[in-house]
């Protein structure tokens, strides 16, 4: 199982699959279920990570209530199922009050709803209590990002990469901060500071002959919210 979390962090999901699924099929080990189901969700496999749930759904809810009904929600939203995705927030919530994850999941579904004065009220609320929070940071980049705010885009991506653990890993979510910095600090003029971000990317995209296609595609991407669909597997 360690394998199998340590591939899902690095986005590595088939290699998750292929070290977790030989032991998940009589198992009641919560944890072991939960780490399939987050590499069914990264791979894509949004049926089978919500009938892995629905099978287990009274052992993981009893296990961890806020994980498993904010994992439930991110496979309604993949799914375009946008009232069941505020459902399991609202009910991870319930059982985590102030949990972050599901603020921001809601956060989410009210921007996706163009209640937009909504979601900022609530990611602001966030931030007051959390500032150093990555995930709600890269949040209030993608929104304002949206309304060509590059400034507030650029502070907000510049503190998202100071609260990073510091690691010469390029994890998921580090290239998803580099490569948006990259493109805000081009749009600001601020061609210098933009090329060191560019000359650090390639590394994240190893062995690719299409790397400025790669990361323009990424930061598309980004600020519709879908980099996972970008960072490399």
């Amino acid at each position: 199982m360690l394998l199998g979390g340590i591939s899902n962090t690095l986005d590595q999901f088939r290699q998750a699959l292929g070290a977790l699924e030989p032991h998940a099929e009589n198992s009641r080990d919560p944890d072991l279920l939960f780490t399939l189901a987050d590499a069914y969700l990264g791979s894509r496999k949004f049926r089978s990570a919500s009938q892995l749930l629905d099978q287990h759904a009274t052992l993981l809810e009893v296990s961890d209530g806020a994980r498993f009904h904010n994992l439930s929600a991110e496979i309604d939203q993949s799914l375009r199922d946008l009232p069941a995705a505020r459902t399991h927030y609202e009910a991870a919530l319930a059982a985590k009050p102030g949990h972050v994850k599901a603020r921001l999941g809601i956060a989410g579904l009210e921007w996706a709803s163009n209640n937009r004065g909504t979601a900022q009220d609530m990611l602001g609320t966030i931030l007051q209590e959390h500032p150093s929070n990555v995930d709600a940071l890269i949040a209030r980049a993608r929104f304002v990002l949206q309304s060509d705010d590059v400034d507030v885009a650029e502070s907000s991506l510049s503190s998202a990469l100071a609260s990073l653990p510091n690691t010469d890993i390029f994890t998921p979510q580090r290239i998803e901060i580099l490569v948006a910095l990259k493109n805000v600090l081009t749009q600001q003029g601020r061609t210098s500071e933009a090329l060191t971000y560019s000359e650090m990317l390639p590394e994240a995209f190893p062995g690719s002959l299409e790397t400025e296609s790669a990361m323009r595609d990424a930061v598309a991407l980004f600020e519709e919210g879908r980099l996972d669909e970008a960072v490399p597997r």
